[in-house]
């Protein structure tokens, strides 16, 4: 039974390591594409 539940709170803290993985990842990319945007934008209008 303990092993069981050990093995339930590893999968467990695997799959919410896995969340945090993904949601940085996706922040990662929200960033670099706000980034993005806000270099592609922000230089036309520093040029006039």
């Amino acid at each position: 039974m303990r092993w069981a539940g050990h093995g339930h709170v590893g999968a467990a803290l695997m799959q919410i390591g896995i969340l945090i993985a993904v949601n940085l990842g996706l922040w990662g990319v929200v960033l670099l594409m706000a980034m993005k945007f806000a270099g592609v934008f922000g230089d036309p209008v520093a040029g006039q």
